[in-house]
């Protein structure tokens, strides 16, 4: 449990296990999105929107969350 709910601190929580969760498997939506364009992203942290975009809307997490929570894709 976090320290706002009394416990020790120092181990992971439930959200920070989703958010890991959710960036595997939306890099993997990623990587087919782009593969089948033809984008190489392997390596790189810098992607094209459109590639994103699509792989948010086939990404189990994405998918599972959407209309539940706000999610906002940035390409950097």
């Amino acid at each position: 449990m976090p320290p706002e709910m009394g416990g020790p601190a120092g181990a992971t929580n439930p959200e920070q296990l989703f958010a890991a969760g959710y960036a595997a498997c939306f890099h993997s939506a990623l990587r087919l999105v782009a593969g089948r364009a033809g984008v190489d992203v392997s390596g790189t942290e810098v992607v094209a929107r459109d590639p994103a975009a699509r792989a948010h809307q086939i990404c189990p997490y994405s998918n599972a969350t959407r209309g539940n929570i706000e999610v906002t894709l940035a390409v950097a």
